[in-house]
Formats: C-alpha cells, structure tokens, sequence
C-alpha cells in the first residue's frame, strides 16, 4: 500500500523500476531500506538543511546528502566557486590548474598528506590507495576493517557479490575494530604477505585507549601500510580528518563524500616516499579533471578553514544525541543513537513484541510526516540551526510516547513496511 501523501514519488519509482537497473543507483538510497510506502522516495529541491520532495512536502534533513553536504545543500560561496568555473569550461583536453591548488590546501591541512592523487569517488580513492599500497610493497593481502566501497577487492567480502570472481575473496581479510589482538594473529598467519592494513579510523564505537597506534605499528612490524579511509570521516572530526583528531598519521588516507560539499570528488594522500615511488602506478581516469568539483573542493576546504564548521556540526550533533537519548530512557524505549557527534546512526531493538526493523520503520514513517527526515545514518551540516534540533527532538518525543502508550490499546500503525537491511 502506498500512502497518498507520497504518490508522485511512487509512481517515478515505478516508472524507474521499468528503466534503470537498478531502479536505485546508489543501494543506501534504496527505498526498501526505509519505509516503503510510507516515506518519500525523490527529492526535488534542497536549500541548506531544508529539502522538498516531489509532492511538495518539506523537510528538515538530517542525512546530509549521506554525509557529502557539510555546508549545506546549495551553500553560496561554494555556488559561486562552481558557477565561476562553468562560465569558464568544466573539462579540457590538457591539464588544468585548479589540481595543483587543491593538492596544496590538502597537503596544507591533512597531516598525512605530502602527495595527492585526484579520483571521482571515495570507491574509487580506496582502489587506488590499494593499488598503490600493493605496488609499494609488492604484496597482495589487504587486512580490511568496516566498508570501503562497491569495487570487487573489497566487494568480495559481502552477501551482495554476484559477478565477483571467488578468486578475489583470497586477498582480503577482515578484522573486528578495537581487536588488536585478532589483527596481530592475522598479521603473523599471514606474514609477509600483506600489503596493507584500510579501516575507518573510527566508525561507532570509540577506539580504546591505544588501539589506533597500535594497529599503527602491528601493520609497520609486518611490513605493511596502514590506510585510513577517511571517505565519511574526513573533515567532519577536523579539519585534518579523524587522523588529526585522533593523533595518529596514517601512510595512505581516502577522502571524498564532504570534500567538495556535495560534488563528486575524490582523494588519495600519501607520503610522500609512498606516492613518488608509485608515480608508475596508473589511476587514471577521463573525469577527475573535472572543474567544477575541484573548485567545489577548493570552496569546501576554503571554507572549513575560515569557518566554525566543523565546532558547529560537534555541537547540534552533541545536543541531538544527548537529547536522543535523554527521551528514549525517559519513555523506556530500546533505541540508541550511537556514534560520535558528527556522524550518528540510530540503533533500534525489538520492543513489546515489534521486530526492531518495525519500530525502526514507525520511526521513520512518523518523522517524516512531521517534516523530519531521518535515515540510516545522521550527518549534521553547518545549516542546520539549534531551532532544528529541538524540533526534531520534540517530534522524537511524540514518537516515543506513542511507542509507549501502544501497550495500553492504542494501535501502532505501520503505513508501508518494514525497513530491509542492506545486508
């Protein structure tokens, strides 16, 4: 069934169905991981944290684009940087300068960043770091922590690897995040075979006192590199990425999703005795000279520099997540919103009979109705406003107490279906 309130939304869905394979380009947009029938599925237009979908309806966006606009949907200076550049070309037949800027603000600000090479995609900058990794070293192990993107060396590793060769899955291994002692016995069965060591410096959880730089020198006793993929994490815990806020410099570090606030680009830093010694190893790609996300990420950096940014998405992600979870223990309901003040996600438990992908769903169904757009993940940007958050907290509230009330005979009516899982 198909709520009235969403229906240009489904029908573009089903006419897509009929057209693109798969319907939904990007799975984490999939409309099956959210309430289908009862959630939209297209979004028009968007202005700083504020978007329409394509019946009209608006929302307070907390999913940032997944995470890309940290600025805000539509950001002026960055506008302005990208309508400058189209007056002026966006793709040429030889090089164009703007690369050479972008590489030295992010070698200005990224403490492992000596050297860059220019991607379109945060897939794509994690491929290549470990390509690069494996040329380095002349070795073909990668030892894996969390995802890092849709490419078949580390695709393998999903439920969702159709078409990859099983053949792939031999040079990939994965570790638990905080288990240094798992990794060193990886390390040592598979010693000197490994090239590197790529993991999100930080996910959810915190890493334990330690274990960064312990990972650190587990990969550089066994000759190995370690990389940090700091797709999600890079200028939203500094503005040098997760690796400067955590104080611990990586050998190679991936970055994309809020380098260019919105626009497609991506990035690989290294050192510079990693990235001179792989100048052979090719990377290359027609559409990473594209002008217009270089001047977007020339804009970005521009702006997280001179601006309070990245203090700002701390805080109204802080106040979010403590008021989140102040109402959820108030009204007695298993949701938490886990992570760190940048980049949150809300983890539901089953609750008085519910499958916790059902409340997960009620949540959803009922927040978007309010004018409120939550998802799989929560990314703050510099747009929104503390009037966002308390509203959005408010509308938690009422959320709960119905959740609450339920066992009492009021019924909990779930419009469309259960949220799927990716995997």
């Amino acid at each position: 069934m198909i709520h009235r309130r969403y229906k240009t939304s489904y029908a573009m869905w089903k006419d897509a169905e009929r057209y693109v394979v798969p319907a939904s380009s990007l799975i984490a947009k999939d409309p099956h991981l959210f309430t289908y029938g009862a959630y939209p599925i297209y979004l028009a237009e968007g202005n700083g944290a504020r978007v329409r979908d394509v019946d009209g309806h608006w929302y307070t966006d907390f999913q940032s684009s997944l995470g890309p606009a940290i600025l805000g949907i539509a950001y002026p200076a960055v506008d302005a940087a990208v309508m400058r550049q189209l007056h002026h070309g966006v793709l040429f037949s030889l090089l164009h300068p703007l690369q050479n800027d972008l590489a030295k603000i992010v070698c200005d600000l990224v403490p492992c960043a000596e050297r860059v090479r220019i991607f379109k995609t945060g897939s794509d900058a994690t491929t290549g770091a470990v390509r690069i990794a494996r040329a380095c070293t002349g070795r073909d192990m990668i030892v894996s922590c969390h995802f890092h993107g849709w490419h078949d060396w580390y695709y393998a590793t999903t439920s969702m690897n159709r078409g990859i060769p099983a053949s792939v899955r031999k040079d990939i291994i994965e570790f638990t995040y905080n288990d240094s002692e798992g990794l060193e016995k990886i390390l040592r069965a598979h010693k000197g075979t490994v090239a590197a060591v790529i993991m999100e410096p930080v996910h959810l959880d915190p890493p334990r006192r330690g274990f960064l730089k312990q990972v650190q020198s587990l990969a550089h006793r066994h000759g190995a590199l370690l990389i940090f993929d700091e797709v999600v994490t890079g200028f939203r815990f500094s503005v040098g990425g997760a690796q400067e806020y955590f104080g611990v410099t990586p050998d190679l570090a991936c970055f994309a999703k809020a380098i260019a606030n919105g626009l497609p680009l991506g990035i690989v830093a290294g050192k510079k005795h990693i990235m001179d010694n792989t100048r052979d190893v090719i990377t290359s790609t027609t559409f990473s000279e594209d002008a217009l996300a270089i001047a977007a990420a020339i804009a970005t950096l521009k702006e997280l520099r001179r601006r309070p940014v990245i203090a700002h998405i701390w805080r109204m992600g802080a106040e979010f997540q403590n008021g989140f979870n102040a109402l959820a223990t108030q009204y007695a309901i298993p949701v938490v919103c886990a992570g760190f003040p940048p980049r949150l996600e809300l983890s539901f438990s089953d609750y008085r009979g519910r499958k916790r992908l059902e409340i997960k769903a009620y949540f959803l169904q009922e927040s978007a109705k309010r004018g409120v757009l939550f998802g799989n993940a929560i990314f703050m940007n510099y747009a929104h406003t503390r009037s966002d958050i308390k509203k959005a907290l408010r509308i938690c509230e009422e959320i709960f107490r119905t959740l609450a009330d339920a066992h009492l005979g009021k019924r909990l009516v779930l419009e469309g279906e259960p949220t799927q899982e990716l995997w």
